[in-house]
């Protein structure tokens, strides 16, 4: 069974990992007693997770010759913060060989809704009506077709609806061949119009696939994620390489901003669904890993996956959106200004409550100056984009081994 032996190698992998053996060093470790590694390693503060860890914990056995074994366990009910706990034999905690007998109770566990990160994409038409653009009536959208734009008939056919302009000059050369002229102005407001709201209306489907049956491994939805990232991971390291200070924010901030909605469900997952978060523990534990290896501006911090975001996030929003070279907040004094048409206003009706309030005649003015703001500001320490690194390649390792465990399970389950 794959996913037995897929558990077997995350345990060795999660035994070999520095965190573990600088852990185990400091343990006064007997024959019989229980090492067990948490449910969840990422601090869950800030991520919004709606589920709650699960509690049984993979586990492994300290051997005669008080070595740690091979041989993977799982304890249940066991609740802790830190990354590893140890249970001493004395306390004769019940623990549970992982074995397939012990996997296919867990399957039934397992429903089918999970297995949908793993799915095939079917993708359908979009149609969208044209008016008033002569000899076309609808225009269709199929991610399939071969071509950018093709006019059949009254339809006009598009591989995709987002860059306006290429599809417009298309369009207009191809119903020029066809003896159609059209109208810069009129028509291409209506033409465009029909693109954005086709794009809106955009929809595919998602087939989670059937137990027991071979899964392809490329093209299923997480796969495609992890494409997209890892063709980020590769556009950050060449800016990084380059200097491109600019890219290597936008590329950060674009690739941490994809990956919180998508950590936050595996995450769920693995609660919901123990067996998986044991044959991917190795992967979390190495994210955690490097997170913590990030050279933050407080010592003896421990950082969340949320305060690495944010972190990431500020950096961008502090070089994108501060053209003004102002880094604090500002106050005008009001002592003894004299205000034109100074007024209060109260016990309005209730439905007209919104009008109560302080006016006077500047008051749209200071409703200007108001608007004004600055973007949060960090300055990361030395080193921190280029650690980044190991933190994005560690993600990208995380869900691919979240894929391989789904599409191995999946395909054992009957």
């Amino acid at each position: 069974m794959k996913i037995l032996q897929r558990i077997i190698d995350c345990s060795k992998a999660l035994k070999n990992t520095s965190s573990f053996k600088n852990w185990l060093q400091n343990e006064n470790c007997s024959a019989g007693d229980l090492v067990l590694f948490n449910s969840s390693f990422l601090q869950r503060e800030g991520l919004e997770v709606s589920s709650k860890k699960s509690g049984k914990c993979l586990a492994l056995l300290i051997n005669s010759k008080k070595n740690v074994g091979n041989i993977p366990y799982f304890v249940e009910n066991q609740f802790f913060n830190t990354e590893f706990k140890r249970l001493p034999k004395q306390q004769n905690v019940v623990y549970t060989r992982i074995t397939k007998t012990s996997l296919l109770k867990e399957f039934r566990n397992l429903g089918d809704l999970s297995f949908s990160l793993i799915g095939n994409i079917l993708t359908q038409d979009t149609s969208e009506d044209i008016n008033g653009i002569a000899g076309i009536d609808k225009l269709i959208w199929r991610p399939n077709s071969t071509l950018d734009l093709d006019i059949q008939g009254k339809e006009v056919i598009i591989r995709e609806p987002f860059d306006h302009t290429s599809l417009w000059t298309d369009f207009k050369g191809k119903m020029k061949s066809l003896g159609n002229n059209v109208q810069e102005t009129s028509h291409s407001k209506k033409f465009i119009a029909s693109l954005r709201l086709i794009q809106r209306k955009g929809s595919a489907k998602l087939v989670i696939p059937s137990r027991g049956e071979p899964i392809k491994k490329v093209g299923n939805f997480l796969d495609r994620v992890i494409t997209a990232l890892q063709n980020q991971l590769q556009e950050y390291k060449i800016a990084l390489k380059n200097g491109e200070q600019i890219d290597v924010l936008r590329i950060a901030y674009n690739f941490t901003s994809d990956v919180l909605s998508m950590l936050r469900l595996i995450i769920t997952i693995c609660d919901l669904k123990p067996m998986i978060q044991w044959a991917t523990a190795d992967k979390h534990l190495l994210l955690w890993e490097f997170l913590q290896s990030l050279p933050w501006l407080r010592s003896n911090h421990k950082p969340s996956i949320q305060e690495y975001i944010r972190a990431v996030n500020d950096s961008r929003n502090q070089s994108f959106h501060d053209a003004l070279p102002f880094q604090q907040t500002m106050s005008i004094s009001l002592s003894g200004v004299n205000l034109p048409g100074a007024q209060v206003q109260f016990l309005h009706e209730y439905v007209d409550k919104k009008e109560s309030g302080f006016t006077f005649d500047d008051y749209e003015l200071v409703k200007a100056v108001s608007n004004f703001s600055r973007a949060h500001r960090i300055d990361l320490p030395t080193g921190f984009w280029s650690k980044n690194i190991y933190v994005l390649n560690a993600i990208i390792d995380f869900f691919s081994e979240v894929e391989n465990t789904l599409r191995i399970t999946r395909e054992a389950m009957t």
